[in-house]
C-alpha cells in the first residue's frame, strides 16, 4: 500500500488498521512520511475471534519498537512462564488470552484442543479456558504489550535456553539495524551455534545497502573494498596510494586550507577525481553540494562510479579529461600510482616525485638499488586513450551559473583545464585549489593569470613532496566574504554506518550490553533484504550460509614464538583457516566451552595453566598472547627467586 506512488495524496483516509503480522518500527515510520492518518495496531488469534489487543501508533516513537498494545474489552492477557505463573515486567513469557471470546476449541482434534485451551487459573467462571498462543511477549514499563515472535523459535544451546526473539528484539532497537532474524546453525556433530541475519538502515547505512545491492547485481565483482581509518568503506586500486591520498584529504583536508569555505547547496568541480575521495569528502560534508566530478582512465573511472553509487552521491560523473579543446589524446596510465597518470607523461620528472615521496614515506636507510627497484614497480605503465572536453563546454550544457570550487588535480595539465574557459565565465568561479608542477615557470604563470581574474592566493608545498616541482595553489576571490561562509570541515550529525565491520562491532557491543554471553550471535550476516516466501512471511530456508565479514581488517601474523603457538592453538579450536593478531576469539566464533578446550590444549601443548578468566578480559590474540608472556615471566621468575632463597615452589593457577 505504502509503495503505491499517489498514495500520499489521498487525503480522506482517516485510519488504518494493521493485523495478522507483525508491524516494523520501519513501517509505522514510512506510513508517518506519508500519510497524516492514524494507525492502529492490532494482535489475535483465530482461536481468539481474532483481534484481542490494540495500539494507537505514535510517530517517532524513542522506543523504535511498535507495541501491540493493551487488551480489548472482555479480555484478559497473561504473559506466563512454563508453570503457568506470571513473569515479571519486561521479561518474556508465552501471551495465553482469557475472556469472552477464546474459542471452545479444534473441531475434531480433541488433543490439540487439550494441549492449546488450558483451564483458566485467573478466572472465577466455572469451566473457563485460557488459550495458549505459542507467542512470545513481555509488558513494558508503560503496561504495554511487546510482540516477541513466536515461542516455537526458543532453542536450546550449550545448556541454555534461549529466545530468539528477545535476540531480535535487542538488534531491532540498533539504529543501524532495520530488521534482524536470528537462527540457530549446526556447527558441527551435536553443536549449534547462532546466527544474526541483518538488514542495514536505509537512512543510517545507505552505503552498507548499495554495497549488498552492488554485489547482487555482481557490480563488485573483481574489485576490492578497503577500510578507511575514519570507518568509511571504499573501493581502492592499492593501499600505498589510497592511504597517502586519504591523509591529505581527510585527515590534513588540504582542499579546505587558506580560506577555503563552502555553504549547503554549494557546486563543486573535481577535475582529476581519481577514485573519488575528494568526491566522498566533500559529499559527506556538504550532502546538499551538486558535484561534478572528472576522471579520463576508465579503469580508475569505474571506481569512481562504484564509489559514488556506494555513499548515493548527488554527483554528476564524466569519463573524460579537462582541456583547452574538445577530442582525444593519449595518456600514460600508472596502475601503481594513478594519481601521476596523464596526457603530459614526463618519465624524469615521474621518477623524481616517486622517488622523493618513497624517501619521505619510508624515511632514510633505504639503498640506491632498493630505493631504484621501488620506484620502478610503482611506474609501472601503459598508453591508453582519453576523451577531453572544455570547462566551458560542461558549464553551458549544463546551465551552471557558479562553481564554489573548482578543484584541479590533472597533473601537468591544470593550465589546459584553465584554458578551456572562456572569459565570459571566470567570474562564475569563486574560489580553485589546484596542484601545480612548477615546469618551465609554470607556477608564476598561473599565479599571474589567477591575480589577473581578481584571485588572492596562497602556494604552499606539502612535506611529503619536498625537493619535488609539485606545489598547491589556494586561490579566493578578492570580493568574497568569507565571514559568512562555512568551513568546509568535520560535519557533525546522527550516527551512520558505511563499513560492515564498524556496524557488526556496534551491534555486537549493543548485545553484550544488553544480553548475556550466551545469547549473543557467533556470526553476522548483512543482506540486502530477508527471503520471503510466496506469501510474505520470512524463509528460514533461504537464509544463506555464514561465510564470515564481508570487510576484514588486513591480517598481522603472530611474531613471537608464544603469538604463533597460541595462533595455532586457536585455528584447532576454532576450525579456522588463519588467525591474526589482531583476531578475537569471540568473534571468530568461540564461546565458553570452546575456551574451556582452548585452555586444556594451552595445559598440555604449552605446559601454561592460567584462568578462563584472562581469556575474557583479553580475547584479541595480541593481548591474550600479552597476558600468557606475562604470567609466564611472573611464574619463572617467582621460581628463580624461590630457588635462590631455597623455599619450595608450588604450581597453581593464575
Amino acid at each position: 500500500f505504502l509503495q503505491e506512488p499517489a498514495v500520499a495524496s489521498c487525503r480522506s483516509l482517516q485510519r488504518v488498521i494493521c493485523s495478522g503480522e507483525a508491524l516494523s518500527f520501519e513501517l509505522q515510520e514510512r506510513f508517518f512520511e506519508r500519510l497524516s492518518a492514524q494507525l492502529h495496531n492490532l494482535y489475535g488469534p483465530t482461536e481468539a475471534a481474532v483481534d484481542v489487543t490494540a495500539w494507537a501508533c505514535i510517530p517517532h516513537d524513542e522506543r523504535r519498537v511498535v507495541p501491540i498494545g493493551r487488551p480489548i474489552a472482555n479480555t484478559q492477557i497473561h504473559v506466563l512462564d512454563e508453570r503457568l505463573q506470571p513473569v515479571p515486567i519486561g521479561v518474556a513469557g508465552e501471551l495465553h488470552i482469557g475472556g469472552v471470546q477464546v474459542g471452545r476449541g479444534y473441531l475434531g482434534r480433541p488433543e490439540l484442543t487439550a494441549e492449546k485451551f488450558v483451564e483458566d487459573p485467573f478466572g472465577d467462571e466455572p469451566g473457563a479456558r485460557l488459550y495458549k498462543t505459542g507467542d512470545l511477549a513481555r509488558y513494558l514499563p508503560d503496561g504495554t504489550l511487546e510482540y516477541l515472535g513466536r515461542l516455537d523459535h526458543q532453542v536450546k544451546i550449550r545448556g541454555f535456553r534461549i529466545e530468539l526473539g528477545e535476540i531480535e528484539a535487542a538488534l531491532g532497537g540498533h539504529p543501524g539495524v532495520q530488521e534482524a532474524v536470528v537462527v540457530p546453525v549446526a556447527d558441527g556433530p551435536g553443536s549449534e551455534r547462532l546466527v544474526a541475519y541483518l538488514v542495514p538502515d536505509p537512512a543510517r547505512a545507505l552505503p552498507l545497502r548499495q554495497r549488498l545491492r552492488l554485489e547482487r547485481e555482481g557490480q563488485l565483482a573483481g574489485h576490492s573494498l578497503y577500510e578507511l581509518p575514519n570507518g568509511m568503506s571504499i573501493l581502492h586500486k592499492n593501499k600505498t596510494e589510497t592511504d597517502f591520498t586519504y591523509t591529505e584529504i581527510f585527515e590534513d583536508q588540504l582542499y579546505s586550507r587558506h580560506g577555503i569555505t563552502l555553504d549547503e547547496g554549494s557546486c563543486i568541480f573535481d577535475v582529476g577525481a581519481n577514485i573519488g575521495l575528494f568526491t566522498l569528502f566533500a559529499g559527506q560534508r556538504c550532502p546538499s553540494a551538486t558535484l561534478y566530478a572528472f576522471e579520463p582512465v576508465p579503469a580508475v573511472f569505474e571506481i569512481l562510479r562504484l564509489n559514488a553509487a556506494l555513499y548515493g552521491l548527488n554527483a554528476k560523473l564524466f569519463e573524460c579529461g579537462l582541456a583547452s579543446a574538445n577530442g582525444s589524446d593519449t595518456f600514460t596510465y600508472y596502475p601503481h600510482v594513478s594519481v601521476i597518470s596523464g596526457r603530459f607523461a614526463d618519465a624524469a620528472e615521474e621518477r623524481e616525485v616517486v622517488r622523493s615521496f618513497v624517501m619521505n614515506q619510508q624515511a632514510a636507510g633505504l639503498s640506491d638499488a632498493l630505493l631504484d627497484e621501488m620506484v620502478a614497480e610503482r611506474l609501472t605503465s601503459e598508453q591508453i586513450v582519453c576523451r577531453f572536453t572544455t570547462l566551458s563546454d560542461v558549464i553551458e550544457e549544463h546551465g551552471i551559473e557558479r562553481i564554489d570550487l573548482l578543484k584541479i588535480d590533472a597533473e601537468k595539465s591544470e593550465s589546459e583545464v584553465l584554458a578551456g574557459l572562456r572569459a565570459a565565465d571566470w567570474p562564475k568561479i569563486r574560489q580553485i585549489v589546484m596542484e601545480v608542477h612548477d615546469l618551465d615557470g609554470r607556477l608564476g604563470q598561473l599565479q599571474a593569470l589567477l591575480e589577473h581574474h581578481g584571485f588572492r592566493l596562497t602556494i604552499q608545498q606539502e612535506a611529503m613532496l619536498k625537493d619535488t616541482t609539485l606545489y598547491s595553489i589556494y586561490a579566493v576571490r578578492q570580493c568574497e566574504s568569507v565571514e559568512v561562509r562555512a568551513s568546509l570541515g568535520e560535519r557533525t550529525g546522527e550516527a551512520s554506518w558505511s563499513s560492515a565491520g564498524r556496524l557488526l562491532d556496534d551491534v555486537t557491543q549493543l548485545l553484550q550490553a544488553r544480553l548475556p554471553e550466551y545469547m549473543v550471535p557467533a556470526a553476522f550476516v548483512l543482506l540486502e533484504a530477508l527471503p520471503l516466501t510466496p506469501n510474505g512471511k520470512l524463509d528460514r530456508r533461504a537464509l544463506p550460509a555464514p561465510e564470515g565479514r564481508a570487510e576484514e581488517k588486513a591480517y598481522e601474523a603472530p611474531r613471537t614464538e608464544v603469538e604463533r603457538a597460541l595462533a595455532r592453538i586457536w585455528e584447532q579450536v576454532l576450525c579456522v583457516e588463519r588467525v591474526g593478531l589482531g583476531d578475537d576469539f569471540f568473534a571468530l566464533g568461540g564461546h565458553s566451552l570452546l575456551a574451556t578446550s582452548m585452555m586444556a590444549r594451552l595445559r598440555s601443548q604449552l605446559g601454561i595453566d592460567i584462568g578462563l578468566r584472562v581469556l575474557f578480559e583479553s580475547p584479541v590474540l595480541e593481548a591474550f598472547a600479552g597476558r600468557v608472556d606475562a604470567i609466564s615471566s611472573f611464574i619463572a621468575g617467582a621460581e628463580q627467586r624461590a630457588e635462590a632463597a631455597g623455599d619450595h615452589y608450588v604450581e597453581g593457577v593464575i
